[in-house]
């Protein structure tokens, strides 16, 4: 089982869009030029538009290194993140060319797309196998209730950003748009964002929601049976995200109170998380995590009748 090694590499851990996913974290946690209302790893706590370099590329080499030369866990990629926008490290380009060189599984980055206006981000993003988005708005006032801007962030330039991107792109690009009740899946929203999507082009959009708990109480979960009726609308390409679709193969040893802790910053997990990542450890992943509870460092939280644990707020 990994021990998340420097603090930099945590998983593998369930991904509803990529499969069993091996996470590179590249800046501290919640370093980000959004406060999305929705976003599970709760409120921005390192609100920036400036780029940082605060992890070096050297050290993430060291640890992944660290990470493939000691570890059997499998894993389907390996997703750079942040805990909050990976476009920010000034080093970006450099760390997914170290990370390719290291191993043959496919290397994925995820951004909220904000940085995409500028040609050395696109460049340092096209070195990646596959690129995810995002994109929750097509009108101003949605993107600022929804995606909360750092200031002097707007959406129109991002939009152009994408457009850019997927003509320099010779990658894989899977456009997220993530619907929240009442905030961004009006039929008029739908429809606008319907057609920037078809202006951007992305191999595939996937239409998500909220799946674990949120930074802001309120937001709440657009129901299936809608998901469903807004996928028809954006064509074939486009799917709901549901349930994980990864590899099933469990670890081989049982997880340490502290590496679960990290995981659980990362990425708040449900009960099922526990049994997919953990297989025959589960009981004892959650004895773990129940001291972790009791200590008053996790919380349990409810999502639709399904339990999560996370990390509690200060």
């Amino acid at each position: 089982m990994s021990k998340n090694t420097g603090k930099l590499i945590f998983g593998p851990v369930p991904s509803r869009r990529l499969g069993r996913s091996l996470g590179v974290d590249i800046l501290p946690l919640k370093t980000c030029n959004l406060n999305c209302i929705y976003c599970e790893l709760g409120p921005t706590n390192a609100y920036t538009t400036e780029f940082v370099d605060l992890v070096p590329p050297k050290a993430i080499e060291t640890a992944f290194l660290n990470y493939i030369s000691k570890e059997c866990a499998t894993f389907d990629v390996v997703t750079i993140t942040a805990s909050g926008e990976p476009t920010l490290h000034s080093e970006l380009g450099e760390i997914i060319e170290t990370i390719k060189k290291n191993i043959d599984k496919p290397v994925a980055v995820l951004t909220n797309a904000t940085t995409l206006p500028l040609p050395w981000v696109r460049e340092a993003l096209s070195k990646a196998d596959l690129v995810l988005p995002s994109l929750d708005a097509a009108s101003e006032e949605t993107f600022r209730r929804i995606n909360r801007p750092a200031k002097g962030i707007e959406l129109a330039p991002i939009i152009k950003g994408l457009i850019k991107f997927r003509e320099e792109y010779r990658g894989r690009l899977l456009l997220e748009i993530l619907f929240v009740k009442d905030v961004n899946d009006s039929p008029e929203e739908i429809e606008a964002l319907l057609k920037y999507t078809q202006q951007i082009c992305p191999d595939e959009i996937q239409i998500n929601t909220v799946a674990r708990p949120p930074a802001v109480g309120w937001a709440s979960p657009v129901g299936p049976d809608k998901l469903e009726e807004i996928a028809k609308l954006f064509g074939e390409n486009a799917r709901v995200i549901t349930s994980y679709m990864g590899s099933k193969e469990r670890v081989s040893s049982a997880p340490e109170e502290d590496e679960l802790l990290e995981m659980i910053k990362r990425r708040p997990l449900s009960r099922d998380d526990f049994e997919t990542l953990f297989g025959p450890y589960e009981k004892y992943a959650l004895e773990k995590v129940g001291g972790l509870v009791e200590k008053g460092i996790i919380e349990r939280r409810l999502l639709n009748n399904k339990e999560f644990y996370l990390v509690r707020a200060k």
